[in-house]
């Protein structure tokens, strides 16, 4: 059953009862991707399953899946979520989950359009497969694995990786300081199999490139740093005696500590792929406390942006050496208070006293230092570089909105961009900025509106008005949960296209 389309907001509750409540198809296929529809207008997607029922009001969660032309929508129910998908314009709903499953949560991994989906049952600790997107229907559930007790789970194109609680410790990230040990395990989708990888990591990130994460980088509490690859299943040992390590932000570099007595810990800089390294200084911030369950005292690491360069930063928060990771030579260092975070090929630094402080970028690679806010700032500052421009955004604390202003570089002028803007924001690829409003009623959610902001005119469109969930298909459709809708269901509503 395909539900017409709105041509009005306003028609909101004469289309619920034209649409009805969509009949749950256990096993009818939803249409490939390549017949997707153009969502050009307000569109009802879906509504609740027929056989749900709930003890209360509970929105439905969302998610797209592109590639395969699928709005997952998750109900919760007295009986756990009922977990369902339909096409991208509507059309037939499926359940994943069967109601004899005490599914809790679902996973998934896709490989270009190869999409698995997964359902964990915690109450057994077990792993079902539930639905393969090249395959008509739901299959028939596949219990496929046992798997830890309510452990982290994140998916890549050939599994699962699982992470649980291993021995109890401090949070501290740093190997025989007392830290809390975390069992790695990954799931191989091919082989239907739970493979352990290491059961005392203290610290561990996933390797991606621009699709898919391919390798674990994992700190062992006896100071073994290794690399897992996922592809392979197979691990190497990258250093041993290592205390702690940070890779870059975009995961090109890591910088590792070796383990040592008396507060002063030799620091070197790695090339993550290659294997590259260079000793880059000693780092005597390193005065590590055995079972500190407070934050430990020591100095840490602090990328720019674009990773070209590296710095020490003192447990206070300043930068006291700072090095290009091209050549592993020191740079100048400007005298500053706090060294908050890179950005781009800067750092954000405050200079001045408290009393009078001054929010600054210095861009390490001409020594140039741009003031671009003067004083105490009536609200919280939030600060991002945009070409020849410095913008930064004021948040009002007892509003949650904020306004976005621009500092040219080059004159320092000030301009007011946007006016209001809400508590976040998103660039979008044409320059407009996306952003939610608040509007503070409702017995169960805190509605919202969507909106499109142009900073060029300080335009505001209003995308959806009374939004209590939403998720977005790039940069074309928004799907989200109207609170004033007489029964709970999914519409679709298309990007408004830009002025001119």
């Amino acid at each position: 059953m395909r539900c017409r389309i709105c041509r009005d907001a306003g028609l909101v509750f004469a289309l619920s009862l034209a649409c009805g409540t969509p009949e749950v198809l256990p096993h009818e296929p939803v249409p490939d991707s390549e017949e997707q529809c153009e969502i050009d207008e307000p569109t009802f997607i879906t509504g609740r399953p027929a056989d749900w029922t709930s003890g209360g009001q509970a929105w439905p969660g969302l998610q797209v899946w592109p590639a395969v032309g699928r709005l997952q929508v998750t109900w919760s129910s007295p009986d756990g979520p009922v977990f369902t998908y339909t096409h991208l314009c509507g059309g037939a709903v499926v359940r994943l989950n069967p109601p004899e499953l005490g599914i809790d949560r679902l996973a998934a991994t896709i490989d270009r359009a190869d999409l698995m989906v997964y359902g964990i049952d915690w109450d057994e600790d077990v792993l079902y497969l539930l639905d393969r997107a090249d395959t008509p229907g739901v299959d028939p559930p596949k219990l496929v694995a046992s798997i830890p007790h309510e452990a982290d789970v994140h998916g890549f194109s050939r599994g699962l990786v699982l992470v649980s609680d291993g021995e109890s410790g401090t949070t501290a990230e740093a190997a025989g300081v007392g830290a809390r040990r975390a069992v790695v395990q990954v799931y191989d989708a091919a082989r239907e199999e739970v493979v352990q990888v290491d059961d005392q990591a203290i610290k561990l990130d996933l390797l991606r490139d621009e699709t898919d994460a391919h390798a674990i980088v994992l700190l062992r509490d006896d100071g073994r740093l290794s690399r897992y690859d996922l592809a392979t299943g197979v691990g190497e040992t990258l250093a041993e005696g290592v205390r702690t390590y940070q890779l870059s932000p975009g995961q090109r570099y890591l910088v590792w500590q070796e383990i040592a007595d008396g507060g002063v810990e030799s620091a070197h800089l790695r090339e993550v792929e290659s294997g590259a390294e260079v000793h880059l200084t000693d780092n005597e911030f390193a005065a590590w406390e055995v079972g500190l369950v407070s934050s430990q005292l020591v100095g840490d690491w602090l990328w720019t942006g674009d990773e070209r360069f590296v710095g020490l930063r003192t447990p206070e928060g300043a930068l006291v050496r700072v090095y290009d990771t091209a050549t592993a030579e020191p740079v100048e260092v400007p005298e500053h208070t706090v060294a908050r975070r890179g950005i781009a090929g800067d750092y954000y630094v405050r200079l001045g006293t408290m009393e009078a402080p001054r929010e600054a970028l210095w861009t390490p690679a001409t020594g140039d230092v741009l003031v671009w806010f003067e004083g105490k700032p009536e609200g919280f500052l939030m600060l991002r570089r945009a070409d020849d421009v410095v913008e930064y955004t004021i948040q009002n604390m007892f509003s949650e909105e904020m306004q976005l202003w621009a500092v040219d570089r080059a004159t320092g002028a000030t301009t007011l961009k946007v006016a209001r803007l809400g508590d976040a924001f998103s660039v979008l690829s044409d320059g407009r900025l996306m952003t939610s409003f608040a509007r503070f009623y409702g017995p169960y959610a805190e509605p919202y509106q969507i909106a499109v902001i142009d900073p060029d005119t300080d335009t505001t469109t209003i995308v959806v008005d009374n939004v209590v969930n939403s998720a977005m298909a790039g940069e074309q459709t928004i799907y989200y949960v109207d609170a004033d809708a007489p029964e709970d269901g999914v519409w679709a509503v298309p990007f408004p296209a830009k002025a001119g």
